[in-house]
């Protein structure tokens, strides 16, 4: 016949050191690299961002001015209403 296993007694002649992990800083590439990938969506924003800022430098003070953005506004929220209006008949 088989000897019983008493693991509960064998319990006290484990060893009862703990598993240690060396602490491990992530270089700012590395941080930024994973906020990307966890926040997939701010892709396009970053883009966005930059091509603004990129075109107002090419394109000289005047692309910042305020009355150059109103067309582009009402173009952009009537495409908006257009796009829900779409959306809510289906």
């Amino acid at each position: 016949m088989p000897q019983s296993d008493d693991f509960e007694a064998r319990l006290n002649e484990s060893d009862t050191h703990i598993a240690e992990f060396d602490e491990f800083s992530f270089s700012l590439l590395q941080k930024i690299q994973r906020f990307l990938h966890d926040n997939a969506a701010m892709v396009p924003v970053i883009i966005l961002v930059m091509s603004i800022i990129a075109f107002g430098f090419f394109a000289g003070g005047r692309f910042f001015l305020s009355h150059q953005h109103s067309p582009f506004f009402a173009q952009a929220s009537g495409d908006g209403c257009e796009f829900l209006a779409f959306f809510a008949q289906s």
